[in-house]
């Protein structure tokens, strides 16, 4: 969109001829073009290789703690099932003017109260640049009742505020893992990280044999080829055994089921007649 600015401009001409002065008015248009903002950098969605749940309907879990350092380490800790964890909520107003709010989410940021993820989104009307701006995420940790704790381990996804030039400069793994002192630093304005907890969830490993997939085995009706009886023969297959990426496969060929001797006929029901 431009914005035109008429400006009109009294100029002062001499007839030389008529010895009079004359005045006249020259009309000028200038143009403007309003400041445009730099794009917002936001990623693709990375998961977890193992099959997730909700993350507040995790046995045993007992809190979720995030480290966001301004000066000090703020801790806010929350019960799994605290509304505080929707979209929404204010639940921490840093001394730096920041404001924070932590849901629970899909990888991608979409606020979801069963999503396997927890996003951190957060706004503040100053533009710091780079390593000086918002959203300052330590880490997140799960707690359970049997003593185990689980940190964030993955970086889902994140939306960049206007004031972080570039992805490296976000530092966004610093939100990985124990706290250290050192944060991401996602953006002012408008910034989001979304962190998983992949290790919490056990990898379930589909099969470590063939036998695990199933029972090679003839099936369908036979058929006679060549005077043999013929019949399919599915046979299943455990690709990639004992590790998180093993799947089960099935092949299924025709094969000879059996074969007629020369006095013989097939048919539907096998060699006729049968030979005892």
């Amino acid at each position: 969109m431009k914005n035109i600015a008429k400006i009109s401009v009294v100029a002062l001409s001499t007839s030389l001829f008529l010895g009079l002065a004359v005045f006249g008015v020259v009309s000028i248009k200038v143009e403007t073009r309003p400041q445009t903002a730099s794009a917002l950098i936001t990623s693709g969605t990375t998961t977890c290789t193992q099959v997730t749940s909700p993350l507040r309907n995790m046995p045993g879990l007992n809190s979720i703690t995030i480290t966001e350092k301004t000066g000090i380490n703020n801790t806010p800790t929350y019960n799994p099932t605290s509304s505080s964890l929707n979209l929404g909520a204010s639940d921490l107003n840093t001394t730096a003017s920041e404001h924070y709010d932590f849901y629970y989410s899909d990888a991608d940021g979409t606020a979801n109260i069963n999503g396997a993820y927890i996003s951190s989104k957060m706004h503040r009307d100053l533009s710091m640049d780079n390593a000086q701006s918002g959203n300052n995420i330590d880490s997140m940790k799960l707690s359970f009742a049997n003593g185990s704790s689980f940190y964030a381990d993955l970086v889902a996804s994140y939306q960049l505020g206007n004031s972080v030039s570039s992805v490296s400069n976000a530092a966004l793994p610093e939100a990985l893992g124990s706290p250290d002192g050192v944060v991401s630093t996602t953006g002012d304005q408008d910034s989001r990280i979304t962190l998983g907890f992949c290790a919490a969830f056990p990898v379930v490993i589909e099969c470590t044999t063939d036998s695990d997939c199933g029972t090679d085995s003839f099936i369908d009706n036979i058929s006679c080829q060549s005077n043999n009886v013929y019949q399919n023969y599915k046979e299943y297959t455990c690709e990639n055994p004992g590790t998180a990426q093993a799947n089960c496969t099935d092949d299924t060929t025709l094969k000879v089921k059996q074969l007629c001797a020369a006095a013989q006929a097939c048919n539907t029901g096998g060699c006729y007649p049968e030979v005892w």
